[in-house]
């Protein structure tokens, strides 16, 4: 999974994209998303299959091309899940928000992306003077004089944890 992130007032709007395999047969439900997280968007693209079973022609597709997946987010009190029926395989291109805890100058983002083998995350902080408080272990970090960009790379199970202070001139 992509996802690139940018620090918006309180939150962090983010627009990532996921590509999504359902094996099973029948109807699976797939955890994605804490409930603090607030969805702008959502567009699913088919896939085209690795190879048609007629012309064994790789990318060609017995299915029409502009026949979505069968899938849709739903939310309850745990958050929200994608309902897909599979086998399928498809992108799911998603705008959220996550919030950020602000306290004074100091701005922690606290997130568990939807699980993926690796989540490969890019972050852009539009500020001067950002000074990184929290960061994950193995991460790039740019600072120009307008901005800091924070890129990192997540396993499955990894929630990422961001701290930073502003310093005021």
């Amino acid at each position: 999974a992509l996802l690139k992130g940018e620090v918006k007032d309180s939150s962090v709007r983010f627009e990532a994209s996921f590509a999504v395999q359902v094996l099973a047969t029948g109807w699976s439900v797939i955890p994605f998303f804490p409930t603090e997280v607030g969805i702008e968007a959502i567009h699913f693209t088919m896939s085209a299959s690795p190879a048609d079973t007629t012309t064994g022609v790789a990318g060609e597709s017995s299915q029409p091309a502009s026949k979505p997946p069968l899938a849709q987010f739903i939310r309850d009190t745990k958050g929200y899940s994608l309902i897909a029926r599979g086998p399928q395989s498809f992108t799911v291109t998603v705008v959220f928000h996550a919030p950020l805890q602000v306290a004074e100058s100091t701005y922690t983002l606290s997130f568990l992306p939807p699980r993926s083998v690796i989540n490969h995350l890019l972050l852009l902080i539009p500020e001067k003077g950002v000074n990184m408080l929290q960061t994950p272990p193995h991460r790039k970090e740019r600072q120009k004089e307008e901005a800091t960009t924070v890129e990192t790379v997540l396993s499955e199970h990894d929630e990422l944890k961001l701290s930073w202070k502003i310093e005021k001139d």
